[in-house]
Parts: C-alpha cells; structure tokens; sequence
C-alpha cells in the first residue's frame, strides 16, 4: 500500500500530465515535422516545437516549476510534431533523458502530437519509480480523441 506522500506526487503528476494532454486536443494542428530526440535548455522544463501550447505555454511552465518547488520533483514536457530517429516513443524519450542528464527525481513527458503518442517516464529510484505506467494510462484517453 503506498504511503500518503507517495500517493500525492503521483495524482499531482498525472493531473499535471492529462491538463496538458487536454491541451494537445484543443490545440490547431500545424504543419507536420520530423523530430529527433531534443536537448531541453537549462532552466527550461517545457518544450513546445509542435506549437500546441500557445499562450498556455508559461501557465505549463508555472505549474512545473510548482510541481518543483512544492515536491521537489523535475517534469519536462516536450512536444513534438513525430518521434523520429528513433521513432519508438520510449527510445525517444530514453535518448533525450540522457542528453538532458535527469536525476532519479526527473521525469519526462513527451507527446507526438500528429503521431498520437507519448511516452511517460521517470528516474529509476525516485518517487515515482515503478508509477510511469499508471501516469501514462492517465493520459491514454486524450491521445485516442480526435477533437
């Protein structure tokens, strides 16, 4: 059975995580691009090439950097037109992980938006080890709609 503090990272990530998810629906699709595994800048824990975030886009970061302060957990976002080279989402986010450097804290969500796809993924011995599946099925649903 999982503890109280466990308990309220993982629904405070996957809250954060399907709010963002909404944000791929509603967003206006632009033209598609090819996207191999990105470094994400340092200080920045979003990253939006896909452009579906649009003036949301510093509410997203807000509510990371909080996620940060409050819990003392690292989430990068990250979308993207497709995952390619590798175009596997896991392989995806593992090759971008490395790049970035990300702590047993650190997690990533990255999101193909004209793919459908994303991947979840969190630093092995951190708080949310061993939660990435239950994370990423929160998000499922939105990547299935099609409005």
């Amino acid at each position: 059975m999982l503890s109280p503090p466990a308990v309220v990272p993982l629904r405070l990530a996957a809250r954060l995580a399907a709010a963002v998810m909404l944000a791929v629906l509603l967003a206006v699709p632009a033209a598609a691009r090819a996207e191999p595994p990105v470094t994400i800048p340092p200080g920045q824990f979003v990253v939006d090439s896909a452009g579906v975030l649009g003036g949301e886009a510093g509410e997203v970061e807000d509510a990371v950097r909080t996620l940060q302060q409050e819990r003392g957990l690292g989430l990068y976002i990250i979308y993207v037109d497709t995952f390619t080279n590798p175009d596997n989402a896991r392989e995806w986010v593992v090759e971008t992980a490395s790049r970035k450097g990300l702590g047993s804290s650190d997690s990533i969500l990255a999101v193909a938006v004209d793919q459908r796809a994303a991947h979840f993924q969190s630093g092995q011995g951190g708080p949310l080890a061993g939660k990435d599946q239950a994370i990423y099925q929160s998000v499922v649903p939105a990547l299935g709609r099609s409005d």
